[in-house]
């Protein structure tokens, strides 16, 4: 009892100076490397070298980001600097001895099992597996991971003082992240050299094997008179066991420091790596299916087992068939969680009680509602909507909507009101902005409005049929609710009728979103920041007045430029608010300001922008008469303006819906290009080669001129020019 009060006050006492332990070992491996060791010491010592390179290996399986052991590298250089202590001290006992302890004779006999030349082979293939393989591999891996996320930390260093300066993160979670980050670069930087220790590690295996048996042999036949096989016997079974004792540690270490710095770490989303590697090798049932059916065809082939290849084939198919089996139950679950607010079309009593009382009572809710008087943007629908969009639902996809929009655009929208006006059509609906009607239309509530190629839902037996579109300016194709399941699982997209309502919505709502920041609004805006940028807003507003301010990012709102880049705004400001005082050409300069942000909203996945160009000629025309008309630059002559309309609108009639195609102009035209597009009522973006950041590429689509339109195909096969270079 006494002896274990004694331990556990020894072990609370290590627990508390950690520090003095990590000398002691640091001290101790260099102690070893002068001072003989006994046999019993040293098979002990094998055994906390085999332990602490399995603990490390089984750590580096087990962090959820690279950073959680960023105390690896200095591991790295402890552990071998003990495993040379280690082999210096077993050499030693070899070479004085021939008796290295228990556990590096174990080694010898399980490897060699009597065949000296094949223990030596098996021996040298784990040594260069290690050093060319893995040593090498993760050497490099670290190198360049040092390099690219030392590149890479200025970008880093940037994006969390934007977020910081958007109000998306607080201060504590900037430092944080900044820790992390500096973290981070500082371990892979230190990986780097690190791995150089390992390298060293098993290029000085190789010349101990070397030393320990040439040596050996010489001693045991000069000293101790050994005929030559028993020697050669003796002391290969030696060497190759003290060998291993000392590379399948360093391979355990090179295993975990490839593992750390192979890792592809997310902020997102933290697990550890036997999670991950099952998770996204199981993400996908067809991949699984396809390889059982390769391997059930490998077994087939003659001379090889099928017992074997048939075994991995069940395996993995029963896998498939289960992941296939769990996604498709989770997508009908989906469904079903969808349809008890949307009730099919074909069976319309065939909801339950509970759902039906839940409708009639939203039903009843708008009913018994007044007319809103006061209300800046209202939603009203007829009973056949009211019935196929039930009032909870909706309201909460409104809400979601308006705080979409004010992380896009960084304005608040008011949240819509929803009426039941019963004068309305049946499927009819109306969008009222401060009393005046501004949208308005019919669309059957028990139909689904496709999101997909029409082709699609006929491969799955689906009738469409075709009807215009609350949500666009071509025709949609509709198709009836009970067909919602079979949609579903064929993965084709849609939209119930109050997801239609919230399109709707979201239209009108951008469209008019700068109607809703005023003078009011901005300078509640400006209040706001003052805790952040204090003295920016005192030049701001010592340069321009508020009406002035407001006017400028009304302007910009209205083009769907989002305004939460306060700083970035408010800077443009200082600089050219008194230079220019027509609020349009403030905007302008605002927009030049914004240039990546524009670039990004317009950009494919690959950095790409597609844009139509006006034909050199047209382009100094109009530049040209513009010039010419002082007083009125922001206008083009009718007959120029009607010409040019038209062959912008054949060229949007080219594009699918949606498209995020530009007209790119020179900045003297941008304007005057703006209130064309919005006269003709096109949907089609004007950017200046201004608002164009250099890192995207330009891909022009179609060109306009006065005499023909000349358009690539909507393949998009057009060369793509980087923006530096773009004039």
């Amino acid at each position: 009892m006494t002896l274990m009060n004694a331990l556990n006050r020894l072990a609370v006492t290590a627990s508390k100076r950690t520090d003095v332990i990590i000398v002691a070992f640091m001290l101790m491996a260099i102690a070893m490397m002068i001072i003989p060791m006994p046999t019993y010491l040293v098979d002990a010592l094998i055994g906390v070298n085999i332990a602490l390179s399995l603990l490390i290996l089984i750590v580096a399986f087990y962090i959820n980001h690279s950073v959680e052991f960023s105390a690896l590298p200095p591991l790295i250089l402890l552990s071998t600097l003990f495993r040379l202590s280690l082999s210096i001290t077993t050499t030693r006992l070899i070479l004085l001895d021939g008796n290295a302890g228990h556990i590096v004779k174990a080694f010898g006999d399980f490897v060699i099992a009597g065949q000296v030349v094949v223990g030596l082979v098996v021996f040298l293939i784990i040594t260069v597996a290690q050093f060319v393989v893995i040593t090498k591999g993760a050497e490099r891996v670290a190198e360049v991971a040092a390099r690219f996320t030392l590149d890479a930390m200025p970008g880093k260093q940037m994006s969390i003082d934007n977020d910081l300066r958007n109000g998306d993160i607080d201060q504590f979670e900037a430092r944080r992240r900044r820790s992390r980050l500096e973290r981070e670069s500082q371990m892979f930087g230190a990986m780097d050299g690190a791995m150089k220790f390992v390298k060293g590690d098993a290029i000085a295996g190789l010349v101990i094997l070397f030393v320990n048996l040439l040596g050996g042999m010489m001693i045991g036949m000069v000293q101790r008179g050994m005929p030559f096989a028993e020697a050669a016997h003796v002391y290969s079974l030696l060497t190759v066991g003290d060998g291993l004792i000392a590379q399948i540690p360093a391979l355990l270490i090179s295993v975990a420091a490839g593992t750390v710095v192979t890792r592809v770490n997310s902020d997102g989303e933290e697990r550890d790596l036997g999670t991950e590697i099952v998770r996204q090798l199981s993400a996908s049932h067809r991949a699984l299916g396809l390889t059982a059916l390769i391997l059930l065809g490998v077994g087939m082939l003659p001379g090889f087992p099928l017992l074997v290849f048939v075994g991995l084939a069940a395996v993995l198919g029963g896998s498939a068939f289960v992941l296939w089996h769990r996604d498709r139950r989770a997508a009908r679950s989906l469904v079903k969680d969808e349809l008890p607010e949307h009730e099919t079309m074909a069976e319309p009593g065939a909801s339950s009680g509970a759902s039906g009382a839940s409708n009639d009572a939203a039903e009843d809710a708008l009913e018994s509602a007044e007319r809103p008087r006061d209300s800046q943007v209202l939603l009203s629908i007829g009973t056949g909507l009211a019935e196929a969009a039930p009032l909870q639902p909706l309201r909460q996809r409104i809400e979601a909507l308006c705080h979409d929009i004010r992380i896009d655009l960084g304005v608040e929208v008011p949240l819509p009101e929803v009426y039941l006006d019963r004068s309305l059509p049946v499927d009819g609906f109306q969008v009222e902005l401060e009393g005046v009607p501004v949208s308005e239309g019919e669309f059957s509530g028990k139909a689904l409005l496709l999101q997909d190629d029409p082709v699609h839902a006929q491969l799955v037996s689906v009738e469409t049929l075709e009807a215009p579109s609350p949500i666009g300016s071509r025709p949609g194709r509709w198709a009836g609710r009970e067909h919602a399941e079979r949609l579903q699982d064929a993965g084709i997209g849609f939209l119930f009728a109050d997801e239609v309502l919230r399109e709707v919505l979201d239209r009108m709502l951008r469209r008019y979103a700068a109607d809703f920041l005023g003078i009011q609004e901005t300078r509640l805006m400006l209040e706001q920041l003052e805790g952040k940028y204090g003295e920016l807003i005192k030049e701001v507003l010592r340069i321009l007045p508020l009406q002035r301010i407001a006017e400028a990012l009304r302007l910009l709102v209205s083009e769907g430029v989002s305004i939460r880049n306060r700083r970035g705004l408010l800077e443009s400001m200082v600089e050219w608010g008194s230079i220019e005082s027509d609020a349009g050409r403030l905007t302008e300069h605002l927009r030049a300001g914004l240039a990546r942000q524009i670039s990004h909203q317009y950009a494919d996945r690959n950095r790409v922008i597609s844009a139509f160009v006006l034909a050199p000629a047209l382009e100094e025309q109009l530049r040209a008469t513009l010039a010419r008309q002082e007083k009125s630059r922001d206008s083009l002559p009718d007959d120029i303006g009607r010409t040019v309309l038209v062959q912008l609108r054949r060229l949007c009639d080219m594009l699918p819906e949606h498209d995020s195609t530009v007209l790119l102009v020179h900045s003297e035209l941008r304007r005057c290009m703006r209130r064309l597009i919005v006269r003709g009522e096109l949907q089609l973006a004007v950017l200046s080669f201004r608002e164009l950041a250099s890192e995207y590429n330009l891909q022009a689509v179609g060109t306009v001129s006065l005499t023909d339109v000349l358009a690539r195909p909507a393949s998009r096969a057009g060369a793509v020019t980087p923006l530096a270079t773009a004039s």
